[in-house]
């Protein structure tokens, strides 16, 4: 799991106030690899929500999926 910091921290939906969503920090990863996946009935389509290390999305599949 990545630890929070200020560099990194976002306080609004998609990092800024004009909700670009892009991170002009360093990565805090080398190497990025896959950790998991996880398989939902439908596509999704939604933003995911991180809080308390749970992250939260919709699908089409009516569903709010909480993964942690």
């Amino acid at each position: 799991m990545i630890k929070e910091t200020e560099e990194n921290k976002w306080t609004t939906f998609r990092g800024n106030k004009a909700r670009t969503g892009s991170y002009s920090g360093k990565a805090p990863w080398k190497h990025p690899h896959l950790k998991w996946k996880f398989k939902t009935g439908d596509v999704v389509s939604s933003s995911p929500a991180v809080s308390d290390g749970i992250v939260f999305f919709g699908s089409w599949d009516y569903y709010l999926h909480a993964l942690g």
